[in-house]
């Protein structure tokens, strides 16, 4: 997953921590298989912020009224 440079679910986590701590930056440590170590900085992005309230904002409407959320298709995601 690593190999591409920082996932997207990690990426997603981080932004959702900028936004919680308010704060510019944060740097993401991985050990690969022991042995490689990386580090990414992740910079703060209001736009993709704001996207990722949102998207949360609505699911959190879907746990409140016990409905799946719908997928980008539209479709119901189980």
């Amino acid at each position: 997953m690593w190999a591409e440079g920082l996932p997207g679910y990690v990426r997603i986590q981080v932004l959702h921590q900028l936004a919680v701590a308010g704060v510019q930056a944060m740097d993401v440590v991985a050990l690969i298989c022991g042995q490689d170590l990386r580090i990414y900085r992740v910079e703060r992005d209001d736009v993709e912020i704001s996207r990722l309230i949102d998207a949360e904002r609505e699911f959190w409407h879907c746990v409140e009224i016990d409905q799946a959320p719908l997928d980008q298709g539209g479709m119901v995601a189980l």
